[in-house]
């Protein structure tokens, strides 16, 4: 993730979108497990800078750039893709990984101005 980030704070990306996380074991190495991480790098067209994580750098997450755009329009940017995992040991073991972004309110000099368009379709599973 941090080489990722890299080369987007090199593109001069504020961020970016549709982070997946892929792992990897190999036969040669049982007790290592690799972590490939690939994404698209996007920035805001006014200039970099408005939508970037509170480090200063390029802000990561999972979301589609629809998902990005639906998240802007509603007053929100990412700040980091997150991982949680859980493993609970008992008579079976359980482990479960969980990903995801966290996010944060925009200050009103930066939210899409009322004047640009909104997203009018979302599609939801359970309808």
């Amino acid at each position: 993730m941090a080489r990722m980030r890299a080369e987007a704070d090199h593109l001069a990306a504020d961020g970016i979108v549709g982070v997946q996380l892929r792992m990897q074991m190999y036969a040669w190495g049982q007790h290592c497990l690799e972590f490939v991480a690939t994404g698209t790098a996007v920035r805001h067209l006014a200039g970099q800078g408005t939508h970037r994580a509170p480090d200063g750098g390029a802000f990561t997450s999972d979301l589609s750039a629809q998902d990005f755009f639906r998240l802007l329009a509603a007053g929100a940017v990412p700040v980091a893709f997150v991982l949680g995992t859980c493993v609970v040991w008992g008579e079976h073991a359980t482990e479960f990984l969980a990903t995801g972004t966290a996010v944060r309110r925009l200050a009103d000099e930066h939210k899409l101005p009322a004047t640009s368009p909104k997203p009018t379709f979302t599609l939801g599973l359970d309808s």
